[in-house]
């Protein structure tokens, strides 16, 4: 499985984005990271989860704390059971509360008194955004967002045991960069030589330490980044498999197959298929 960096913006009178996952939408976040806090609560869900090297398989009421540059994942185990709620709090409003910020982490045990307090946060965070529509609602989600913030740093938060140096932010600074490209041009005919260029870089070097920052190779990284834009065309569209590996980047059917196989376990065709069969039940 590959990951990606993902920029996140957040909701204008928010200090946070909140998604609410269903049935109707995506049912994996490949793998990723970014800068910003996310805590990712299963609600109705059997769902596979990574995080930093780990794989585990979790169901209702576990909640993953992904923090500043963790690699993080969700995958539901099955497109019908699955009702989530994910809360990505802004790096910068975070450093602009804490301004030592990069020096803490939040380690958080499954059943410790205070964080089923924070699950219960989260749920209520859900059923609102469920049921209400009035324009104030953003009121009521900064009260949830801000009390789960205030519980998570008088009771989870620990000094991060690796110091980010400024050695260390070149390199996120730069694979960020670097990322944001490869997301905007995967479309094209992509090669590792190609990036390399573009920055100035070495072939042999970048394909080094991208491995040694991101975790996996150039080649499996736009992988995913690709299979991750063309699940949705597939899912909304109705182009043909041989177009949707075209639009986004695969040379052909064949290719698109393959990878998309060794990520959701079916061809793309028996996939949409099942798809559109279980939105008609």
């Amino acid at each position: 499985m590959d990951y990606f960096h993902e920029h996140i913006e957040v909701e204008k009178k928010l200090p946070a984005q909140v998604v609410i996952h269903s049935p109707e939408g995506y049912y994996e976040v490949p793998r990723h990271w970014h800068r910003s806090l996310e805590l990712d609560l299963m609600i109705h869900a059997k769902t596979e989860v990574y995080l930093n090297g780990a794989t585990q398989k979790v169901s209702d009421g576990y909640l993953l704390v992904a923090n500043s540059g963790d690699i993080h994942s969700i995958r539901a185990m099955t497109l019908e059971y699955l009702e989530a709620i994910s809360l990505i709090i802004s790096y910068d409003f975070l450093k602009d509360i804490y301004p030592e910020m990069d020096k803490v982490v939040f380690d958080v045990p499954q059943d410790h008194a205070v964080t089923l307090e924070i699950k219960k946060a989260m749920y209520d965070l859900w059923k609102l955004h469920q049921e209400a529509s009035d324009e104030f609602i953003y009121l009521k989600s900064n009260e949830t967002i801000f009390h789960v913030l205030y519980l998570l740093f008088t009771h989870f938060r620990q000094e991060r045991r690796l110091m980010v140096t400024a050695r260390t932010e070149k390199y996120i600074d730069r694979f960020k960069r670097i990322t944001e490209y490869i997301n905007e041009n995967y479309r094209e005919n992509l090669t590792l030589d190609m990036v390399a260029g573009y920055y100035g870089l070495s072939r042999e070097y970048l394909a080094r330490s991208f491995k040694k920052y991101m975790g996996n190779t150039f080649k499996e990284y736009l992988d995913s980044v690709r299979i991750c834009n063309a699940y949705k065309e597939l899912m909304n569209t109705d182009l043909s498999v041989l177009e949707v590996a075209l639009n986004n980047g695969f040379n052909d059917s064949r290719t698109f197959i393959k990878a998309f196989k060794d990520v959701y376990h079916e061809t793309p065709h028996k996939y949409r298929v099942s798809n559109l069969q279980r939105k008609a039940k």
